[in-house]
């Protein structure tokens, strides 16, 4: 017999152009196995990356009255992933969601999307940042890209780091609250020619790593896959690093696709390239512990 299908949250934007969020997790946890019941946050016309004068309705008042319906015909989830939070009223709103609509054993997954190369992201204010920190303590899984690590510790931005400081990293990110970390995009010291990401469970503390391919180019939507691809993953087989290196390897696939093919970044990483193989869940990328 078909296990049940799960059903997961998915609090994010929704572009009508562009490869991110929502256009991302939809499909590529589709494919997964998964079902994804949206809660957007916000409709664009098109993803913010890359694009000026684009249209923006912000959807605060409406995840409310979604989630008032929800609540009434006693919907649960067995998963929520939350990516792009456009105010602190909408951080208010996924800790209700997860207050009221989880089911027993239900996998809450954080991507605290507030900003990138040292940058916080338009709306993203000091406020925002500080329930941030409060909204990950509710967590089993956060997935900050480099920046967003020291945006949640409170430390200033810097393009580099030795790699005998990310243990440290990870576990003042482990005492904040969330079961699991992975940081993306770590911008180590002496390893300029690749993409590095670090993880760590608070459950053994033990630090892994994981070195992938730099491929110069940017893509919009490359986290939302990553933490999409992870989510899914995770509630099929509950394997932590294993779903994390199914997520670097496709996002990294999906960026060599793209690049490939000449796609212009503002349109976002070549999902549809990949999305055939991804239920396969082939990995090829290994983490390593460090001593």
């Amino acid at each position: 017999m078909r296990r049940p299908v799960a059903k997961v949250a998915a609090v994010h934007d929704l572009s009508g152009y562009g490869r991110a969020s929502l256009t991302v997790a939809l499909p590529v946890m589709a494919a997964l196995g998964v079902q994804v019941c949206p809660l957007p946050t916000a409709l664009l016309s098109t993803q913010t990356s890359g694009f000026s004068s684009y249209y923006y309705r912000d959807l605060t008042d409406d995840m409310y009255k979604v989630m008032e319906h929800w609540r009434a015909i006693g919907l649960t989830f067995d998963g929520i992933y939350s990516g792009f939070l456009g105010s602190s009223r909408q951080i208010a709103c996924v800790e209700q969601l997860v207050r009221s609509f989880s089911a027993p054993s239900c996998l809450t997954v954080i991507d605290p999307v507030m900003g990138d190369d040292g940058e916080p992201y338009g709306p993203i204010s000091r406020e925002h940042i500080e329930l941030m920190r409060r909204l990950i303590r509710c967590a089993d899984v956060i997935t900050p890209n480099f920046t967003e690590a020291l945006m949640l510790l409170d430390e200033p931005y810097r393009d580099s780091i030795a790699e005998d400081e990310l243990p440290g990293m990870l576990e003042r990110l482990l005492e904040a609250g969330p079961g699991r970390a992975v940081i993306t995009s770590v911008p180590v010291q002496g390893r300029e020619e690749s993409c590095m990401l670090y993880a760590s469970e608070r459950s053994d503390h033990k630090v892994h790593r994981m070195t992938t391919p730099r491929i110069p180019v940017s893509y919009p939507g490359s986290g939302d896959m990553f933490a999409s691809i992870l989510t899914a993953s995770m509630l099929q087989t509950g394997d932590f690093l294993r779903a994390a290196a199914l997520g670097a390897e496709y996002v990294s696939r999906a960026i060599r696709e793209a690049a490939a093919d000449g796609v212009p970044e503002r349109e976002g990483l070549l999902i549809e390239a990949v999305l055939p193989d991804l239920a396969a869940g082939q990995v090829s990328f290994q983490w390593e512990a460090l001593e």
